[in-house]
């Protein structure tokens, strides 16, 4: 059960951020909170997002679903569908890891902002995802032991796009499950295709001679097993649709159950959200991830649909919202 008892005002007095402004994407749905850490601001890149709204139900109330950074700037990765590669490959934006405390306080500023009413939350998610990427930084195992030891009964999902850095991560998450935190491991793979993915995530224009950053699907394949095995909880693997993600065929639906089998994994089918002025008629994409619902579970598989609300005001993962007066006017077709 849910306690929150810890959760008082004068918390913030040791915040490192300087200042919170909440950010309302949708009345009672959807908050970004804007937090600026000082110690970045030379690098431009002292502002860190925050998202809060009320999935698996759309109100903001009896479940809070907050999406922490645990990096400052833009990411270890530079995705095609987020605001990380736009920042890093467009501006110059660097990739910060940020401490244990600097994530504890994201959640606090949320909790203790007034925007949301303590008293109506009935289940607490915190999760480590959007942009910034968690395996990266080791720091996210002692904020997740902090936040689990400060606001006993909160569940928390560790989300990752698979860097060969992250193995010390992994590990050392299985140890929290053993310590008995709620906690749940996300592989963001979209494709089973290995050259898509790897274009798609670290592009080779990009990193030019290096050696790929990321592990191998196959090699997530292996992560999703060990942590079935070692916890007894399904890893939940990550799919996204929208126009930056190839069409799904038999070929790539047969290669997912060979790689992860339904006893091992739980499919969440997400809905690509803009980054920047770009719009579109979300309503293919939504028809999309049905499809695809429905394709998966005929294979045996357990799944949900991830489309938080705001999704096209930067309220999703991967996104940046964008103050009132510099967002944009163009109205989107969802």
């Amino acid at each position: 059960m849910l306690n929150l008892t810890n959760i008082k005002a004068g918390l913030l007095s040791d915040s490192p951020f300087v200042e919170a402004r909440p950010l309302v994407l949708a009345a009672g749905k959807s908050i970004t909170f804007r937090l600026m850490l000082d110690r970045f601001k030379a690098q431009d890149m002292n502002e860190v997002q925050v998202q809060a709204d009320g999935f698996p139900n759309s109100a903001i109330g009896p479940n809070l679903f907050l999406r922490l950074r645990a990096q400052a700037g833009s990411c270890t990765f530079g995705c095609n569908s987020c605001f990380a590669s736009w920042a890093r490959t467009v501006m110059g934006t660097g990739v910060a890891n940020l401490s244990a405390k600097e994530m504890v306080f994201q959640a606090l500023h949320v909790l203790l902002d007034g925007e949301i009413g303590l008293g109506t939350i009935g289940n607490l998610t915190i999760t480590f995802m959007g942009i910034g990427e968690p395996f990266a930084n080791p720091n996210v195992i002692e904020a997740i032991r902090g936040l689990h030891s400060l606001i006993p009964g909160t569940k928390f999902i560790l989300s990752t796009t698979g860097p060969k850095v992250g193995q010390r991560v992994f590990d050392e998450a299985l140890q929290l499950v053993a310590e008995g935190v709620d906690l749940d491991l996300q592989i963001s793979l979209h494709s089973v295709r290995q050259k898509w993915r790897l274009k798609y995530i670290d592009d080779p224009a990009a990193r030019m001679n290096r050696e790929p950053m990321s592990w191998t699907v196959g090699e997530l394949s292996g992560l999703a097993m060990k942590w079935y095995q070692s916890t007894g909880r399904k890893a939940h693997i990550n799919i996204a649709a929208g126009p930056t993600f190839h069409q799904w065929q038999i070929d790539d639906y047969l290669q997912f159950s060979s790689l992860f089998p339904p006893e091992a994994v739980i499919v969440k089918l997400s809905l690509e959200g803009p980054f920047s002025e770009a719009r579109w008629d979300f309503e293919p994409y939504e028809a999309i991830l049905l499809v695809r619902e429905m394709a998966f579970q005929s294979l045996g598989y357990a799944t949900f649909i991830y489309a938080p609300e705001a999704i096209d005001e930067g309220g999703s993962c991967g996104a940046a919202a964008m103050p009132p007066q510099t967002q944009t006017q163009t109205a989107s077709t969802r």
